[in-house]
Formats: structure tokens, C-alpha cells, sequence
């Protein structure tokens, strides 16, 4: 492949949507290609599981990413934020009286 080429794909939504149409033909195909012997069942379901891998593996990504920024602006999630959770000061004035 030359190096120069510009990929279409940006971005993980991108690659998922790519990985989905392909893992919906595959479902599609499979099943017939199997029946003419065009291909063995076991290499159709290896290929199938791949992909299949392919687009869990982009989903946990995806989280994963999104979860990195929603903590750095979420207060609640940041340990070292000054907010207290209100049950904690609750639970304090009701036992300090003890």
C-alpha cells in the first residue's frame, strides 16, 4: 500500500459503520457460499468471528475514549475535587452527636 494514501477513515464511528456493513454482507453471503462450497463453514465462521472481534474490540475503544472525557469534566468523578457527596454530610452531623 503507498504510504501517501489518505485512509477514509477518521475516526472510530467511521471504522465501526465500515466493520458493520461488512459484518451484515458476511451474514448475508455466508450462509449461500457455504451451501455452493465456495467456502468451508469453519473458515466462514473464523472470518465471521473476526470481524465480529474486530467490532467489539472499536466499541470498548469508542467507551473508553469517550470515558477518558467525560471524566476530566465531570467534578463528581474527580477525586480531588472539593465537593462532598451530601449522604456523607448527612451521615456526619447525625453522628457526631454520639
Amino acid at each position: 500500500m503507498d504510504k501517501n494514501v489518505k485512509y477514509p477513515f477518521k475516526n472510530i464511528p467511521d471504522m465501526l459503520e465500515e466493520v458493520r456493513r461488512e459484518i451484515e454482507t458476511r451474514e448475508r453471503v455466508y450462509p449461500r457460499w457455504i451451501n455452493e462450497g465456495k467456502i468451508k463453514r469453519e473458515d466462514a465462521e473464523h472470518r465471521y468471528m473476526c470481524m465480529k472481534s474486530i467490532e467489539n474490540f472499536l466499541q470498548k475503544e469508542q467507551a473508553r475514549r469517550v470515558g477518558v472525557q467525560t471524566n476530566f469534566f465531570d467534578k463528581s468523578t474527580n477525586p480531588f475535587s472539593p465537593i462532598k457527596n451530601q449522604e456523607d454530610e448527612n451521615h456526619n452531623s447525625h453522628t457526631q452527636g454520639i
